[in-house]
């Protein structure tokens, strides 16, 4: 069964409650690798279009941009490595050329945008590459989010909570290699701690949820 908890509503989330007009609609689906985010965001965009809804789906960090072309390489491995303030700065530059180039184009079209990642991703990966606490830890997440006040927040996001052995096992049964930020399950555990002390509009445990019992949420 999907336990879900709101901070606001999920009536964003219905598709007979979207709007149509010109403004269009950003959705973000956050959470960490495994979480099930990258099948359930594509599943949704896809049940919206079933429905007549205009839709278009996107991801961060993003494959065709000049920046986000680098994280994809240095997330395999390739290249020479960056600091933390490098990487947490590379993303949000992708973000904003992200911005730019997709999102507020397709939202100016009337279109309902639903995005693999977003600024919490950011905040979350990047901000638990350092091991810090108290005030100092909260100036280096403030950092990160400061870098990010250019890209327009989303009008509903959504977290998906999966338990840290689930999160294991489905890593496990991809098969292949692994990410960078894949491979070390103690920034793993970091990141899941970010996340969440995060507050989010919708917040929906996939770890015992089939898809279907997610998007009926």
């Amino acid at each position: 069964e999907v336990r879900q908890r709101t901070h606001r509503s999920a009536d964003g989330l219905d598709p007979q409650r979207l709007p149509t007009h010109a403004a269009g609609m950003f959705i973000v689906i956050e959470g960490i690798d495994g979480s099930g985010k990258t099948a359930l965001s594509k599943a949704y965009a896809a049940d919206l279009e079933r429905r007549g809804v205009p839709v278009f789906w996107t991801c961060e960090p993003t494959y065709e941009g000049v920046y986000g072309s680098k994280i994809r390489a240095m997330l395999a491995g390739k290249g020479p490595p960056a600091t933390p303030p490098e990487m947490a700065m590379l993303f949000a530059l992708d973000r904003l050329d992200h911005v730019e180039r997709v999102i507020n184009p397709m939202l100016a079209l009337g279109m309902v945008v639903v995005c693999d990642r977003y600024i919490s991703s950011n905040v979350a990966y990047q901000g638990s590459l350092k091991e810090l606490h108290g005030e100092t830890r909260a100036q280096w997440l403030g950092w990160i989010f400061l870098i990010n006040v250019q890209a327009p927040p989303p009008d509903k996001e959504v977290y998906l909570r999966a338990r840290p052995e689930v999160i294991q096992l489905r890593l496990a049964a991809r098969g292949g290699s692994l990410e960078l930020y894949e491979k070390n399950n103690a920034h793993r555990m970091r990141t899941l701690a970010i996340y969440e002390s995060m507050k989010f509009d919708v917040e929906i445990a996939t770890s015992d949820a089939s898809l279907d019992e997610c998007l009926a949420t």
